[in-house]
């Protein structure tokens, strides 16, 4: 059994009976009460009132569309916390303000505010019934959700503490409004969301399939369609075409412009929430998904290291959706997740001390369903086990000289069983034991290619005794931003140059007898797109992957090619699958 369990904390809620808690209800309740009082958590005994629409109006007279909705003990006079629920989908996808329904967004509202909390659903300018351009996580955001934040904590319903959470585009929001340091934000729970719009987009200069065209599609999603009307017409989505704002065309053009250069510029600064973690004063709640290939586990890395306030890391084997909905095994969704958030906002927003800040700041799921706590992420206590590539192998053999040459191909699928020809293939002996890798595996190579620019695509396969590869690990550079995304530097043709980059962080067993495989390529169009070339270094205009660019892997004793990968030793897994 698990000793340092949730679940003796969060299952209370289920209950009708108090355990060691003095039973506490809300009828009349005000926080000055509850400060010091060891309490259970708050139950679902209230009425949702009939939601309350509203503009709101933000910094630059822009009008923002709110809909709230209240527990019905706001009607007596009682304070009540909120919950802010911002995005860009409350258009003909989601109305504001209708049925409570299921989903993400009404979920907020269908757990929270029985419990006596406010949920406020508010539409990002631009969209819904908003007024303004759609601004892609831009400053004018950033600053709306700081007046949000500011009006809701005023209203005279509320007690002046604020939370945002939300999933994916609405987990961005709480990372833009806390930035900003609104005094009366709390805390945040952001979910899947993006810690910066080109890490979203872009890997170090190199784009993703839909990186190029995001800011056009969403915006056209967001902005354009997703408006509030019931009947968009050819004629009617021409004359909104003919409506667009020039900053949404800047935003639109920015996507294309960077594909061709990859660089991180000021337009995606201003987007850099991690940039900017300095700033936040709310505790941060961040629950992420290792199987997320729409939001990247990247992205909550690089938050969660920097932050100095309290925090909790939630990781587990989920794609881009909510833990309590189905997941890669569908008995690895956790309904339970309501009542760990429920610890959370309790906390944070009415000072009940019902002992979540006790537990382990991280807790982090494999990918056989088991769950284990941390410290940190990626934790301090991995030891580093460095593999060396060499003659087909990852191993300590270190040889010096040519490795591997391979050629990149639009056309070619990497994977086992893939032509040699473009691509290079390292396998490891069988291990003697398991090992639980928790991390991010790194590289350092030496490479040559035969031409000035080029992408660089390495994938970690799991081969099971059978001989089954199971992928759990990719990532892709370019090359020409090797060292910096801020601006590229181009190769030089043939000459060996040292690269050193990290794959997505991951919690992956790989058990006895198992061995590790890694490929090696430089292109996978499933994945990644190569840059419209600008002509430098004299290529094609086009694709330059067409015309197949040669690698080659080097390897010598003092700077052999290698990959790194964190393994956990000691890990005490849980017997309990729920907290």
């Amino acid at each position: 059994m698990m000793k340092r369990s949730i679940l003796a904390i969060l299952i209370v809620v289920l209950l009708t009976a108090p355990i060691s808690f003095e039973c506490i209800r809300r009828e009349k309740l005000d926080t000055e009460s509850i400060s010091e009082t060891k309490a259970e958590l708050t139950k679902p005994i209230y009425t949702i009132m009939p939601a309350i629409e509203e503009m709101i109006p933000s910094f630059d007279g822009t009008k923002l569309h709110v809909g709230t909705f209240l527990p019905d003990i706001a009607a007596e006079g009682v304070k009540v916390p909120a919950i802010i629920d911002a995005g860009p989908y409350y258009g003909n996808a989601r109305p504001c303000v209708d049925k409570i329904g299921t989903g993400p967004h009404k979920y907020w509202v269908r757990y929270f505010v029985p419990r006596g909390y406010a949920v406020i659903q508010a539409s990002v300018r631009g969209t819904g019934y908003s007024g303004g351009s759609f601004d892609l996580g831009g400053k004018k955001e950033q600053r709306d959700l700081y007046e949000l934040v500011e009006a809701i904590a005023a209203k005279p319903w509320c007690n002046g503490n604020v939370a945002m959470a939300g999933k994916s585009y609405d987990g961005t929001t709480p990372w833009e409004a806390a930035i900003m340091a609104p005094p009366h934000l709390k805390t945040i729970v952001p979910i899947a969301g993006i810690s910066d719009m080109y890490r979203y987009m872009f890997y170090d200069g190199a784009a993703y399939c839909s990186g190029p065209f995001f800011n056009t599609y969403y915006t056209a999603e967001v902005d354009w369609l997703v408006r509030p009307t019931t009947d968009i017409t050819i004629q009617k989505m021409m004359n909104l075409l003919g409506a667009i704002s020039p900053d949404v065309i800047d935003n639109i053009l920015e996507g294309y412009r960077t594909w061709v250069d990859g660089d991180h510029d000021a337009f995606w600064n201003e987007r850099d929430y991690s940039a900017h973690v300095e700033n936040i004063t709310a505790s941060v709640f961040i629950v992420h998904g290792l199987q997320d290939w729409n939001v990247k586990p990247d992205n909550f890395v690089v938050m969660y290291n920097k932050l100095k306030v309290p925090k909790k890391l939630w990781l587990g084997q989920w794609e881009h959706i909510m833990p309590y909905e189905k997941s890669v095994l569908n008995e690895w969704s956790r309904p339970d997740f309501g009542e760990m958030i429920n610890a959370w906002m309790d906390y944070w927003l009415l000072g009940l001390d019902n002992g979540i800040m006790d537990e382990p700041p991280v807790i982090v799921q494999d990918n056989l369903g088991r769950w284990h706590f941390e410290e940190d992420w990626p934790p301090g206590r991995a030891q580093k086990i460095k593999f060396t590539m060499a003659s087909g192998k990852l191993s300590n053999e270190v040889i010096s000289g040519e490795l591997a040459t391979f050629s990149a191909s639009l056309f070619h699928r990497p994977g086992p069983g893939g032509s040699d020809r473009y691509q290079a293939v390292f396998v490891s002996d069988p291990l003697k034991e398991e090992i639980l890798s928790s991390g991010a595996p790194s590289f350092d190579l030496n490479l040559s290619i035969d031409r000035s620019r080029g992408h660089l695509v390495a994938i970690l396969y799991d081969i099971s005794p059978s001989g089954d590869w199971t992928q759990v690990n990719k990532v892709v550079i370019d090359l020409e931003h090797r060292d910096s995304r801020d601006s590229g530097e181009l190769m030089t043709p043939g000459e060996i140059t040292h690269v050193s980059f990290e794959m997505y962080p991951y919690d992956v067993s790989f058990g006895a007898d198992h061995r590790i495989g890694l490929i090696i390529t430089g292109d996978d169009l499933s994945w990644v797109l190569h840059p419209i070339s600008t002509l430098k270094g004299l290529e094609l205009a086009v694709l330059p992957s067409l015309s197949q660019p040669a690698f080659s892997l080097y390897g010598n004793r003092e700077h052999p090619s290698t990959m790194t990968v964190p393994v956990l030793h000691g890990v005490a897994f849980e017997e309990e699958t729920t907290f």
